[in-house]
């Protein structure tokens, strides 16, 4: 089971989801050229005592030239809720708005690739907190009405 990546953020396309089966929390993961620290940021967020239903990972791959896909490629046999995304633009504000493109959940939370996450953090669509070094964007941003 690979991962497709979407190669323009600008069309993205999303399989129909229903309130039930929707994630409450998307986190977004950019990076470039960091295989070498990714499996650990991976690991720690993929590795919580959450249902992985509950959150999805995007992995935004800043247009990396060392074996980062292949890195969260490895990761799709075990983890359901994890997604890859492809930006060609470099530069975090790009990577950033292509995972804001590519989320499913009303909240959108960001983090980066040499971070580990708790494995007791709690990603909440409540408004209120996220807990760890995950950090809530600003509602007009993060929040999505559909």
């Amino acid at each position: 089971m690979g991962l497709t990546p979407f190669a323009d953020p600008a069309i993205l396309s999303h399989p129909m989801t229903t309130e039930g089966d929707r994630p409450d929390v998307s986190v977004v993961l950019s990076t470039y050229n960091r295989a070498h620290v990714l499996p650990r940021a991976l690991d720690s967020l993929l590795d919580q005592d959450h249902d992985h239903a509950r959150y999805e990972v995007i992995a935004v791959d800043n247009n990396s030239t060392d074996g980062t896909r292949e890195h969260i490629e490895s990761f799709s046999t075990r983890a359901s809720n994890l997604r890859y995304v492809f930006e060609a633009k470099q530069g975090l504000s790009h990577a950033r708005n292509a995972g804001i493109l590519a989320a499913r959940a009303p909240l959108i939370a960001f983090t980066d690739d040499d971070v580990r996450v708790g494995q007791n953090t709690r990603f909440t669509a409540d408004g209120r907190n996220i807990e760890g070094r995950v950090v809530r964007v600003s509602p007009t941003i993060a929040l999505r009405s559909e």
